[in-house]
């Protein structure tokens, strides 16, 4: 009963009540955002492993630092923010970079992509894996900073002033930076374009 309460708050009644201790109303901060913390930390470090160390950290760090959120941005950018800097620091820290695993899994468990057809064909089933390993090989082609800001953009569906406030820099700095990342993904997976 107490959960379907916090459920129906506003998201800025529940932030005050997360930042006055009550544990249900945290837990549902972390259900309205958690697919999207986790689908923005695979899709910026490359694994589901690393994905889900780094998904632990932020949400520790939101826990511990949720009295502190001002108000004076959204929660969505304060949030963004933790997780961005929260996978640079994991980059930095980090003493090798893992490959990527299975891409059937990063995507079930993010529910980033499912196909149209409920039985594709074999045929279609490897084309579809092959489109993905080579997206993701461009991804990571892409500076940090790039793969982050074309991550926000494109999959998380940010706006420019957004990514601008969430990365704490000028909207000039972004759009020059997602131009070099559209650049850099359009060579990448050229073989895909058509005429």
């Amino acid at each position: 009963m107490k959960m379907k309460e916090t459920a129906m708050q506003m998201p800025g009644d529940l932030i005050r009540k997360a930042q006055q201790g009550d544990p249900d109303a945290f837990q549902e901060l972390v259900r309205l955002h958690d697919r999207k913390v986790m689908g923005l930390a695979c899709r910026m470090l490359g694994n589901i492993q690393d994905a889900e160390d780094v998904y632990q950290e932020v949400f520790m760090r939101v826990y511990s630092n949720i009295r502190n959120f001002q108000h004076k941005s959204s929660f969505e950018t304060w949030l963004y923010r933790i997780v961005v800097n929260t996978v640079i620091n994991f980059r930095r820290s980090s003493k090798r970079h893992r490959g990527f695993t299975s891409i059937s899994d990063q995507f079930e468990k993010t529910a980033a992509w499912s196909p149209m057809d409920e039985k594709p064909l074999p045929d279609e089933i490897v084309m579809n894996q092959e489109i993905l390993k080579n997206i993701h090989d461009a991804l990571d082609r892409l500076t940090m900073i790039q793969r982050t800001v074309f991550t926000l953009r494109f999959y998380q569906e940010f706006k420019i002033n957004e990514i601008a406030d969430i990365l704490e820099c000028t909207e000039g700095t972004i759009k020059n930076t997602l131009f070099r990342s559209i650049r850099k993904m359009r060579q990448a997976l050229s073989v895909y374009q058509t005429e």
